[in-house]
């Protein structure tokens, strides 16, 4: 006698029971990251911070980095696993960041407040050009492990594009609506 999860499971076909786990993961990735609008982080924390407070940045900047990873890899690679390969890669990016943010690089932060400091703002935007060389080093690497199980074969093109595209979507929506961040 079957039980009842293995009647549904044997129902979906593999294609709709991955699609259903990226969903479940891309939730739980856009849920788990910090989206309080009272944060004082230090300044090399910016570009992991900024697009936090966005939920409709986060999605755009997961679909323009999957849709460029899927473009390079698409005779190679399924959406599925591009957009996997990037989820995976931005999450191990971001925690990376925000460690190196808090635990290695300056906070600019100082008695005044951030928004009085001169040296924070400095570093803030020193910070967007730092984070992009270390998103493309991280994110390539990641892509280079998933090249062993999906033939990811144009990695670091692959990272630099799309680490560049989405930096530009940050950038626009940071520097058009600097007072939402």
């Amino acid at each position: 006698m079957h039980s009842s999860r293995t009647f549904f499971a044997s129902r979906l076909n593999s294609g709709v029971r991955t699609q259903v786990k990226f969903i479940a993961i891309l939730v739980a990735c856009l849920v788990s990251l910090p989206v309080a609008a009272n944060v004082i982080f230090p300044a090399f924390a910016a570009p992991y911070f900024v697009p936090a407070f966005s939920p409709l940045l986060i999605a755009l900047v997961l679909i323009v980095e999957t849709s460029i990873i899927w473009l390079y890899e698409r005779p190679l690679t399924s959406k599925t696993m591009a957009a996997l390969a990037v989820v995976t890669a931005n999450a191990t990016s971001w925690l990376i960041g925000v460690g190196l943010a808090f635990f290695v690089f300056p906070s600019g932060l100082s008695q005044a407040g951030p928004s009085d400091s001169q040296e924070f703002w400095s570093l803030v935007w020193l910070s967007f050009p730092v984070a992009l060389v270390l998103s493309v080093l991280i994110e390539a690497g990641i892509y280079l492990l998933f090249a062993r199980h999906f033939q990811f074969s144009r990695a670091w093109r692959g990272s630099v594009v799309s680490n560049l595209a989405s930096y530009v979507c940050i950038g626009v929506a940071f520097f058009a609506f600097p007072g939402a961040f």
